[in-house]
């Protein structure tokens, strides 16, 4: 959108490919199916309650689960990439953006390389070291 205000419209591209359905699918069906029936012989009184067990053996149902209930908790990260220009960076080691006057870059997306695990950690360091800097203009 060229409004500045709207909200971006973000396409993961979940199942487009066959083969990640599949996967999901497979996953249901055979290692839930599998956990469940362990942890039942442990404890019977274990109940499964999502997804419904009763759907596990049905593709057609599991199918649905499986587009109904897909989502994402990625964090998004080094698509802003700070780097010198010529090694496919997008900002400076300011968080400037190569290119456009007065555009700072302060959150996770800057990282260089991604982080293993929940990135709050960088995000504070980031944004802490940006804000310093933004100080001193």
């Amino acid at each position: 959108s060229s409004n500045p205000f709207a909200p971006p419209i973000i396409d993961l591209g979940e199942l487009s490919n066959p083969a990640d359905l599949t996967l999901y699918q497979q996953a249901l069906q055979i290692y839930v199916s599998a956990i469940n029936a362990a942890v039942q012989a442990v404890d019977p009184q274990y109940q499964l309650v999502f997804p419904d067990p009763a759907i596990l053996n049905d593709l057609g149902l599991v199918t649905a689960f499986i587009q109904e209930e897909i989502g994402s908790n990625m964090h998004f990260q080094c698509h802003c990439r700070m780097a010198p220009l010529n090694q496919g960076g997008v900002v400076d080691s300011t968080g400037h953006v190569y290119g456009v006057y007065n555009l700072i870059v302060a959150d996770n997306s800057i990282a260089p390389i991604s982080m293993d695990g929940a990135p709050l950690a960088s995000a504070y360091l980031i944004a802490k070291n940006i804000s310093q800097i933004l100080r001193g203009f």
